[in-house]
C-alpha cells in the first residue's frame, strides 16, 4: 500500500497544479478552518474539481480542525455534517 499526501493549504495558487494528482488516486482528505468561512467554502470547489476530474467513486474523508478553538467557531457542526 502507497499513501501519498498532497499539501495544497487551501491556496488557490495550487489549484490547477493539484488537478494533476485527482487522476488515479483512490482517496482524498480534505481539511477545514472551523473559525474561517472562507476555509469551509472553497471545500465545495475541491469537491467538485475531485468529482470531476477522479470520479464518483473515490472516497472523501471530510474534516474540520482547529476544534480545540470551539469558542471561536463559525461553521456550524451541522454544515460539516451536511456537506460531508
Amino acid at each position: 500500500v502507497t499513501i501519498s499526501f498532497r499539501d495544497t493549504a487551501g491556496q488557490e495558487r495550487f489549484h490547477t497544479l493539484s488537478t494533476s494528482y485527482f487522476r488515479g488516486a483512490q482517496g482524498f482528505v480534505l481539511v477545514y478552518d472551523i473559525t474561517n468561512l472562507k476555509s469551509f467554502q472553497s471545500i465545495t470547489i475541491w469537491m467538485n474539481d475531485i468529482y470531476e476530474k477522479a470520479g464518483d467513486e473515490v472516497d472523501v474523508i471530510l474534516l474540520g480542525n482547529k476544534c480545540d478553538k470551539e469558542s471561536e467557531r463559525v461553521v456550524p457542526k451541522q454544515k460539516g455534517e451536511k456537506v460531508s
